[in-house]
């Protein structure tokens, strides 16, 4: 069993120290959903060393993601891009350094290189993350990557693949995202499945109206 820390231990904590430096570059933000998400997903990495696990390697990995995280939040990709990498490339076998490796392909791509962000959602996705919230998270960021390139249909399949992740809170924003791709794409009758599943699954969804809309659009475009 894990010893308990004390006082004097929790103070000096390098996790801790570094989770308040994140706390406070939070603060001085904006709040959006995503920070929020980030927040949380991070916060819990960092009570997972804390109670499993007294590692130097993983506590010293939690240390720079949350580092990476601050720089993030603060709108300093290119140091945060820098700091992801090499907490994957230095812990990639720990929850951090798999973690860091979604987290780098999120400032790669609001950087404007999507296709290195691609490739990174996909290797985060090669590790068969079991957190849903992170796989549907990297499935998305796939998507958005393959839309700014130009691959629009697979970018719809990715949305799919996405919304069907259970437990997801944006699956409803995936599907709507995927009738947009499709219908983007001249595929008339995936868009017109996509926004069926939305109006089925999460009739009282905020993009429920946008769904009816995208389904009214796509059955004239597609014709008798």
């Amino acid at each position: 069993m894990t010893e308990r820390l004390s006082k004097e231990e929790l103070r000096e904590d390098p996790v801790l120290k570094a989770a308040a430096r994140f706390a406070q570059a939070v603060r001085e933000r904006a709040a959006t959903i995503a920070i929020v998400v980030g927040v949380l997903v991070v916060a819990l990495v960092a009570v997972h060393f804390m109670r499993q696990s007294r590692a130097k390697t993983a506590r010293q990995a939690a240390v720079v993601l949350l580092d990476a995280e601050s720089y993030y939040q603060n709108g300093m990709l290119e140091m945060a891009a820098r700091q992801f990498q090499e907490t994957a490339e230095r812990h990639g076998s720990t929850p951090s350094g798999k973690l860091a490796r979604l987290r780098n392909a999120d400032c790669l791509l609001e950087m404007g290189r999507p296709e290195e962000a691609a490739r990174l959602y996909e290797a985060f996705l090669r590790t068969r993350p079991s957190d849903g919230l992170l796989r549907a998270s990297a499935l998305r960021g796939t998507a958005a990557s393959l839309l700014a390139l130009g691959r629009v249909e697979d970018a719809g399949r990715k949305f799919l693949e996405s919304a069907a992740v259970d437990g997801s809170p944006m699956r409803s924003d995936d599907l709507a995202s995927a009738g947009s791709a499709f219908a983007d794409a001249g595929k008339y009758d995936d868009a017109i499945a996509a926004y069926r599943l939305l109006l089925e699954k999460f009739p009282e969804s905020p993009r429920a109206r946008e769904a009816r809309e995208g389904l009214a659009a796509a059955a004239a475009r597609k014709g008798p």
